[in-house]
């Protein structure tokens, strides 16, 4: 087989500038490709780096005053020697609505208040009065109404006539005995017996006559 044919490889030939400068640019394009190759290689596997930011620092054309120091409040801690006296809480007792101080004596329970009560006649003594004879002669008969004064004793202290029976003799005997013989049962005010005023009425009938 035969062998390829270089001017290059035989002996004693010469490099002409041609030559040389031909084989500087296949040098200097190899150089080239090598050099871009490896250019992208990098450029794939380098992750550039970011420059650091730049912070300005403006100043304030109003500063802040200087803001005092907090206040720590202070604890005094009382002497754990020291005893304490606490005043007992007072004690307010509502007043029993049954129950009386007078002068500093509790009494009993107050009793509910008497009702007062008027002057009541005793029956037995309320008779009637003798007729007058000269009144029973002359047919003289009629009513006698009589304003009474009754003692805290039950006794009548007064008698007066406020409606007549026409009669000045029938009149007089009427009060006459009602002063002597009738009696009452005194009124009453919170149970203690008082003086009081009533009204009786003593007819003179001629029927009943004795």
């Amino acid at each position: 087989m035969q062998q390829p044919f270089h001017l290059t490889a035989q002996p004693g030939a010469r490099w002409s500038n041609e030559r040389i400068v031909g084989v500087g640019f296949v040098a200097l394009l190899h150089v080239i490709a090598l050099w871009a190759i490896l250019n992208g290689l990098v450029q794939k596997f380098v992750k550039p780096v970011d420059p650091p930011p730049i912070a300005w620092i403006i100043p304030d054309k109003h500063p802040l005053p200087p803001q005092p120091a907090p206040h720590m409040p202070t604890v005094e801690l009382e002497d754990p020697h020291t005893t304490v006296i606490v005043p007992p809480p007072p004690i307010n007792i509502a007043p029993d609505s049954h129950m009386r101080i007078d002068g500093g004596t509790v009494t009993g329970p107050t009793q509910p208040p008497v009702p007062d009560t008027y002057a009541s006649g005793v029956s037995n003594t309320h008779t009637v009065p003798a007729y007058p004879p000269l009144a029973r002669r002359l047919g003289e008969q009629g009513g006698v109404r009589l304003s009474l004064t009754i003692s805290a004793g039950g006794d009548i202290t007064g008698a007066s006539v406020v409606q007549s029976s026409g009669y000045a003799d029938l009149d007089q005997a009427a009060v006459d005995w009602v002063m002597r013989h009738w009696k009452y049962k005194p009124a009453t005010h919170g149970g203690i017996a008082v003086p009081s005023q009533t009204q009786a009425m003593v007819v003179f009938n001629l029927q009943n006559a004795r």
